[in-house]
């Protein structure tokens, strides 16, 4: 009989101890909790060891209610809040045009004149001078922009083989007119009492880019002469919930490992915490049923910024231009991410139905 009694009480110890590693807690909690990185070392199914050392970033907010809200500027009217001053963002000659190449890695860049935090600035006071008030935007990604040159026809061949074609890039060989000048190409999204809004873009056709939600926006900047600055912005108007319980770490490492030891989520970059703007019926999907009329909701996710196989269908329509390791590491068009949904652990699909 005490046999029995001591085996039920383990039992009763390990159901108490399973419950308390995957009971909500609040975003201080999660803060306070939260390692500052995901350093650790997981053998696959396959027998490969994924090596991870990932830095986490957790908003500094004391809680991360779910937000309803109405587009600000729409997407719909962009062009009555689009900025364009100068020429330089592409020259066309009478038989020759030229653009600027991207520099994806950092340490590539010279020193410019223009600091981010001042290209930040220069974006406030625009929005602002179209009237738009109560809009906090925030740098998303950036890349840096080299000096004008000459553009070249170059083959690009997908993995399999199957799709060639020709592409223009520009060639850092020939530039224009011993231009030496850099700049910047910013995508910028928005922060809503203190939480950054992630913004998620996806691919189709030959990698053309496009936006699938808001907020999100994008800056060409060289000098104050010389930009290109659209925005489309969200404004909340009221809460779903003022509050939002989240899974403890512990449980968002184990989806995540769990991802890893089946080969699925093979590398990653960094984790950040943050808001996903979804439309109503994926709001439904997710669980979420407001009484009131709106636009986006705004739920907590985890953005993981890595390497999933979820991706492969865009990795297929990706056109890079530098080996494929490269491009998850830089990500300059930022599609190698994974959203997870912050309440449930659940994998968030945001590429649109084919």
């Amino acid at each position: 009989m005490k046999k029995i009694l001591a085996v039920c009480i383990m039992l009763l110890l390990a159901i108490s101890s399973a419950h308390a590693e995957t009971s909500a807690v609040n975003i201080r909690e999660l803060r306070e909790s939260m390692p500052k990185c995901w350093d650790c070392e997981i053998t696959t199914d396959d027998g490969e060891t994924v090596f991870i050392n990932a830095p986490i970033s957790i908003p500094e907010v004391d809680t991360i209610p779910v937000l309803l809200c109405n587009t600000q500027i729409d997407v719909d009217h962009i062009n009555d809040y689009t900025f364009q001053s100068g020429k330089d963002r592409f020259i066309f000659g009478k038989t020759d045009s030229y653009e600027r190449p991207k520099i994806y890695n950092p340490a590539e860049f010279p020193e410019s004149e223009a600091c981010l935090e001042d290209i930040m600035a220069f974006v406030k006071q625009r929005i602002a001078s179209a009237g738009v008030e109560n809009v906090e935007p925030i740098l998303y990604s950036y890349n840096a922009l080299g000096p004008l040159c000459k553009t070249k026809s170059q083959k690009w061949t997908s993995d399999d083989g199957k799709v060639s074609f020709r592409v223009i890039v520009p060639d850092p060989e020939k530039p224009w007119k011993n231009d030496n000048s850099h700049g910047w190409e910013c995508d910028l999204t928005q922060q809503i009492e203190g939480i950054p809004v992630f913004p998620t873009y996806y691919k189709y056709g030959h990698a053309s880019l496009a936006y699938d939600n808001i907020p999100s926006g994008f800056l060409w900047y060289i000098d104050e002469a010389n930009y290109y600055l659209w925005m489309a912005t969200l404004q909340p108007f009221g809460a779903f919930s003022p509050d939002t319980d989240l899974l403890p770490h512990e449980e968002l490492f184990r989806i995540l490992k769990e991802r890893v030891r089946e080969g699925r989520l093979q590398s990653v970059i960094e984790i950040k915490l943050g808001y996903h703007s979804v439309e109503p019926a994926t709001a439904q999907a997710l669980g979420f049923h407001p009484e009131q009329d709106y636009e986006y909701l705004l739920c907590p996710v985890w953005i993981v910024r890595g390497y999933d196989t979820l991706l492969e269908k865009e990795k297929k329509n990706s056109m890079a231009m530098m080996p494929f390791e490269d491009e998850v590491r830089y990500d300059p068009n930022r599609i190698f991410y994974l959203l997870i949904d912050a309440r449930t652990g659940e994998i968030i699909n945001y590429f649109p139905e084919e």
